[in-house]
């Protein structure tokens, strides 16, 4: 599984990344925001927070991150 994470949704790295997770048959997941205004139909799932300014689009992407790692650390596997 891939998380990949851009605030704008233009960063070229991440975008090359998750198109190669993808021809790699690698799950994605892609946290962005509202300003990401590109149909972007090749991460399986994308969650765009609802905010404009950068630092709270990143403040959210924190939050996120932080309720998937306690979830995960009390999934019992």
């Amino acid at each position: 599984m891939l998380f990949a994470i851009s605030t704008s949704g233009k960063s070229k790295n991440i975008n090359k990344t998750i198109k190669f997770a993808i021809k790699n048959k690698i799950y994605v997941v892609f946290l962005t925001s509202i300003k990401c205004k590109k149909k972007m139909n090749y991460p399986n799932k994308i969650i765009k927070v609802p905010a404009l300014r950068v630092d709270r689009i990143q403040e959210m992407h924190i939050c996120i991150g932080h309720i998937l790692c306690e979830y995960l650390e009390n999934k019992k596997f």
